[in-house]
């Protein structure tokens, strides 16, 4: 595999972060909760587990306060047909809300990762969960901006592992990230909770594509990933 589909559809109404889970539940029931990738829940009554264990892709973010539906892969393809219907009647959080889709695009990424030892491509991760409640005790102990850099760094590869397998891509060489930059961790609401959330800066061999979420919550706008510019791309065209 050496691309993949990325499709984003925008709504023209704001919401609020703490209201995406519910947002989600109104497009999977306007859809039809037959298509299990809108909602991740296992339709299949003979089996026990009720939830999809899998990468999610279809996720739910923001674009500022405005609601976005990203699908990737494969999916994104079939997602596209469903979404030239632009108006949708949402029941949503008790009552009736009529939303359009303002923005739709469909985009191809490139998927490799590069050998040898340049770090060509840079990205931001924003509202990444990386700990567990028994990891985050460990993380808590830690005494350093770059101890807890060395802490993530293995999580990172394996959210981002996660996300080549969810979509098929088999990752031949080897992967390497390096965080370059750490902001002021928060928390936020999710599923009753208030997990400890990263935002930081880093680059990598692979070349990811814009807007995929990584780690738990992926599919409720946690941990989205956004491309950056390298230096050398910026000098190039400004040449």
């Amino acid at each position: 595999m050496d691309h993949t589909y990325v499709l984003t559809a925008r709504f023209d109404e704001p919401l609020a972060a703490d209201h995406l889970p519910a947002f989600r539940a109104a497009l999977a029931e306007a859809v039809g909760f037959e298509q299990e990738w809108f909602h991740n829940h296992n339709n299949d009554p003979g089996d026990q587990r009720q939830l999809h264990y899998r990468y999610p892709c279809v996720q739910y973010k923001l674009q500022g306060h405005q609601p976005v539906l990203v699908a990737i892969g494969p999916l994104a393809l079939k997602v596209r047909s469903l979404f030239e219907k632009l108006q949708w009647d949402l029941s949503l959080m008790g009552g009736q809300r009529s939303m359009q889709v303002d923005r739709l695009c469909l985009q191809r990424f490139p998927l490799a990762v590069e050998p040898g030892q340049e770090l060509p491509y840079h990205y931001r991760l924003i509202d990444w969960q990386a700990l567990n409640q028994q990891n985050y005790r460990s993380f808590q102990q830690l005494q350093g901006l770059q101890a807890s850099i060395e802490f993530l760094h293995p999580k990172l590869i394996a959210h981002i592992i996660n996300f080549a397998k969810g979509i098929s891509w088999n990752i031949e060489t080897r992967l390497v990230v390096e965080i370059t930059e750490m902001f002021p961790s928060y928390s936020r609401n999710y599923k009753g909770f208030r997990p400890q959330l990263f935002n930081f800066a880093f680059r990598s061999n692979a070349c990811l594509p814009d807007m995929i979420g990584l780690g738990k919550g992926a599919s409720l706008g946690f941990g989205v990933l956004r491309k950056r510019r390298s230096r050398k791309a910026l000098r190039r065209d400004s040449a």
